[in-house]
């Protein structure tokens, strides 16, 4: 729990331990304690950009490249918050984005930890099966589980405010 609560700030590999949870505890208990440790990981991340603030971020990264993330928050906040959760490092500069952007913790606490749930199961779900020596049945759900956020992420382009 606690590697995948470091992710925000260390390199740690969410996928590889969310799934070695799987292997270690099963499905359920692993999808648990990945699901606990992602959302920890994910809250301190939101913490960090609601403390960094506009100023910190725009030295960091430049006034117009800043700019251009804070219109996507604006458009597609909450799918950003819920489709790059299985994306190493984009995941964690979400979660410090929806802090920067000023989401409201409440609502990005249940999009997070949703989304989390989501990610850990198929996570552990694919430990599990390589557990049971099924490697080609863990790749599919992995598999599965990026063509569910590619879909995802269609759905939301249609749908945010201003698309064509």
């Amino acid at each position: 729990m606690l590697l995948l609560a470091s992710d925000v700030i260390l390199p740690v590999p969410s996928s590889v331990v969310s799934t070695a949870c799987g292997a270690g505890w099963g499905l359920w208990l692993g999808g648990t304690i990945s699901t606990l440790g992602m959302s920890l990981g994910s809250v301190l991340g939101w913490g960090l950009g609601r403390w960094a603030g506009q100023g910190t971020v725009s030295r960091w990264l430049g006034e117009d490249e800043t700019a251009r993330i804070g219109r996507l928050y604006a458009r597609y906040g909450n799918w950003i918050v819920v489709i790059l959760r299985p994306v190493p490092v984009l995941a964690e500069a979400s979660a410090i984005f929806a802090g920067l952007s000023r989401m409201p913790f409440g609502r990005y606490l249940v999009l997070s930890v949703v989304a989390n749930a989501i990610v850990s199961l198929f996570y552990a779900g694919a430990g599990a099966l390589i557990r049971r020596s099924a490697p080609g049945a863990a790749f599919l759900v992995l598999i599965l589980m990026l063509a569910v956020a590619a879909a995802l992420w269609s759905i939301a382009r249609r749908r945010a405010p201003g698309a064509a």
